[in-house]
């Protein structure tokens, strides 16, 4: 449950007219006895506020790096919040009620694993079971001490079931989905058609729209990423590699 808020000393409506006319959390947080910045910035987040320059990972200067971070709106359709978010972060809820009471998230959820990884021969002690779809696996439970407020019942689950949930939640990607790209790649990487040494491909995702793409391998996948999805700098990288060959 978690203790209850300390009450504010001055209202949230006035802290949000402050904070958008220009003043600091800084000065808000000290006007209200706080000697930390963190709860004057979840009460204005939780109104809806938009947080200026919420800091990054910092550069070697010690400053957010610049547009490090984009504005995005909650893709739960009962939400009208905006958060902020790295560019190359999957995120799409602005927390994790969202996330859970999303229908379109447990439509996909339910497409992904309902029916598909079911276990037999379950063998609590030593973590193991038979999975219908990927065989002999390892298992793992939620915590009992740790249940998750917006999620079903605690179960068991094999890893197969957790990358097609993860399919799910972060990129709207179906198993079908994932079996197809498999097939229409012929089981290797989408760009150098490696084999990403016999290990699975990744899900690659567009760091707009969230949405998968295709498989790629897993240095295929880190370098589109540094790259930031940005085919003019791919372009360029070619033709500076193609001007230096000796």
């Amino acid at each position: 449950m978690g203790r209850p808020r300390r009450a504010l000393a001055i209202p949230v409506d006035e802290l949000r007219r402050r904070y958008e006319q220009g003043e600091s959390i800084v000065s808000l947080a000290a006007a209200c006895g706080f000697s930390g910045q963190q709860a004057i910035t979840c009460r204005l987040r939780d109104a809806g506020v938009v947080i200026r320059n919420p800091g990054g990972k910092p550069g070697r200067a010690g400053k957010s790096i610049p547009g490090a971070r984009l504005t995005r709106e909650c893709k739960n359709p009962t939400c009208t919040r905006m958060f902020e978010a790295y560019r190359s972060s999957n995120k799409k809820y602005c927390q994790p009620k969202c996330r859970y009471t999303c229908p379109e998230r447990a439509a996909l959820v339910a497409r992904n694993i309902s029916g598909r990884h079911a276990l037999s021969e379950v063998d609590a002690e030593a973590r193991r079971a038979v999975c219908a779809i990927c065989g002999p696996v390892d298992i793992r439970k939620r915590v009992d001490g740790q249940p998750r407020v917006y999620s079903e019942a605690a179960h068991w689950r094999c890893r197969g079931a957790e990358r097609a949930r993860g399919w799910a939640l972060n990129m709207g990607v179906t198993v079908a989905q994932v079996d197809e790209w498999m097939r229409e790649q012929g089981g290797r990487c989408a760009i150098c058609r490696g084999d990403n040494g016999g290990r699975h491909l990744y899900v690659d995702h567009c760091h707009i729209s969230g949405r998968g793409r295709g498989l790629l391998c897993n240095s295929c996948n880190t370098g589109l990423g540094m790259f930031g999805d940005d085919a003019e700098n791919l372009l360029a990288a070619a033709r500076y590699l193609a001007d230096q060959r000796v």
